[in-house]
């Protein structure tokens, strides 16, 4: 009920006096909190990578009136240079261009704020690094409030400002778009920071309520516990995308291979190549 009562005021300190939508991926994050403002717009975006997005609004259809950008992968990567020259800097992750998309549909429907579940892995365990870490501190802390806020910060200082929210933050401004999410309130942080580590990570419970445990029972709350599905990740057409870059760069590991793609198309932006 605390959560639930600070969802509620955190929502209602970022509502802007423009019009504005909210994003609406299928999963907990985003799912949750345009379920808090559905009776203040009815402005809900998604972007869908086609064949690629297990998770998407169809999984929620039924509460909200989505409008979706379907994404193919020619599309994307043709606006890879794009968004490279925008950020000037390898990208963070291979989800900024569907970011981009989200700001440019937000601006098509006149919305001029876009709120989004950015800060909820970080703030409530969905990251998986971080779940580990918290399980390992062992069962003395299972019911304490364990102070562990000096190290999950590290993902605050580095993981958000830094890259995540940076990369939104340009993006969005690319289309006039503000991207705001009531997961960075301070209050909420503070609670969600200061919980006992079982509510944050639960292993003692079904292994797709395990992460985010709190957050999760709260979603169930309003939905049902058959929308709870796996985190999916960043979306998009990474390692595809040399079909279309002409780019000869092979590597038997697909997450290297991407790396060594997104240096390569950094370089070719800055170069004009």
């Amino acid at each position: 009920d605390e959560l639930d009562e600070l969802m509620k005021l955190s929502v209602k300190d970022i509502i802007p006096n423009v019009k504005f939508g909210s994003v609406v991926s299928g999963g907990i994050d985003s799912t949750l909190v345009s379920y808090y403002v559905k009776n203040m717009t009815d402005m809900f975006f998604n972007v869908n990578h086609k064949d690629k997005d297990y998770v998407t609004y169809e999984n929620v259809s039924e509460y909200f009136n989505v409008k979706c950008k379907i994404l193919y992968e020619k599309e994307w990567s043709q606006k890879l240079n794009y968004v490279y020259k925008h950020i000037k800097s390898p990208l963070f992750s291979h989800s900024s261009v569907g970011c981009y998309f989200l700001s440019l549909l937000a601006k098509q429907h006149e919305c001029q704020v876009l709120l989004t579940g950015d800060g909820a892995d970080e703030a409530l365990c969905g990251i998986k690094d971080l779940s580990k870490y918290e399980l390992s501190l062992g069962e003395k802390y299972k019911d304490k409030k364990y102070n562990h806020i000096d190290e999950t910060l590290t993902f605050f200082h580095l993981h958000l400002p830094q890259a995540s929210l940076l990369e939104s933050d340009m993006l969005g401004k690319i289309n006039r778009v503000d991207f705001r999410s009531p997961y960075l309130n301070k209050n909420l942080l503070r609670f969600s920071l200061n919980l006992p580590i079982k509510y944050r990570y639960n292993s003692e419970v079904d292994k797709h309520l395990r992460e985010k445990y709190l957050l999760k029972k709260l979603f169930i709350k309003y939905f049902s516990e058959d929308k709870v599905l796996p985190k999916q990740g960043f979306s998009g057409y990474p390692n595809e995308s040399k079909k279309y870059m002409n780019v000869d760069i092979e590597h038997n590991n697909r997450d290297m291979e991407w790396k060594l793609l997104n240096l390569e198309y950094f370089y070719r932006s800055k170069n004009d190549i």
